[in-house]
């Protein structure tokens, strides 16, 4: 089963590699959140890229974030639930300033 991580903000996805380095699992992905190609960083364009990069997957994956990814992951498995077949959230904020 794949496992996503998405890292929060001020953080990449090279941030994850001593968590991957720990794990026995091969089918894992880490995400760049912030690199839009031009578009402005924000909440919504994250998420639409998020939304896009996982639009054809066929079998549920499990959603890993910290912090704002958390939010990102969280936010995702409301509207893609189907396509989450678990969560795991670090540090996410239950109010969004």
């Amino acid at each position: 089963m794949k496992i996503v991580f998405l890292h929060g903000l001020g953080q990449t996805a090279q941030d994850w590699n001593s968590v991957l380095e720990q794990l026995h699992c091969t089918d894992t992905d880490c995400s760049e959140l912030f690199s839009l190609d031009g578009q402005a960083v924000t909440y919504a364009n994250v998420f639409a890229q998020l939304e896009r990069r996982y639009a054809d997957t066929s079998e549920p994956f499990v959603l890993c974030g910290l912090s704002l990814g958390a939010i990102l992951a969280l936010d995702y498995a409301i509207r893609h639930g189907d396509q989450v077949s678990s969560l795991i959230l670090i540090g996410v904020q239950h109010k969004v300033p």
